[in-house]
């Protein structure tokens, strides 16, 4: 499955809500169904973005704070690039 980085990472529920907004559904056997409501949470962009940044920021000298996020954001865009690339 091919990924655009806009899907949800940890998605979390909320309960006790109605079914508005994005929900997860689950049908039973009889046919009715149940809707779960959840918050998106942070994307896997967002989330990828971040691992890079704590990788770049492990290195003391790579403290040019002008470019530490785009150089972040730039690695997240092509590990999802890449992951897309070797999908089966």
């Amino acid at each position: 499955m091919k990924i655009t980085g806009n899907e949800p990472y940890y998605p979390f529920f909320r309960w006790n809500e109605g079914g508005n907004g994005n929900a997860i559904v689950v049908f039973d056997t009889q046919g009715g169904n149940q809707f779960f409501p959840y918050d998106p949470g942070i994307t896997i962009r967002q989330e990828f973005a971040k691992a890079a940044m704590q990788g770049i920021l492990s290195d003391p000298s790579s403290y040019d704070l002008t470019k530490i996020a785009a150089l972040a954001v730039v690695c997240a865009d092509n590990l999802i690039a890449e992951l897309n690339k070797t999908e089966k």
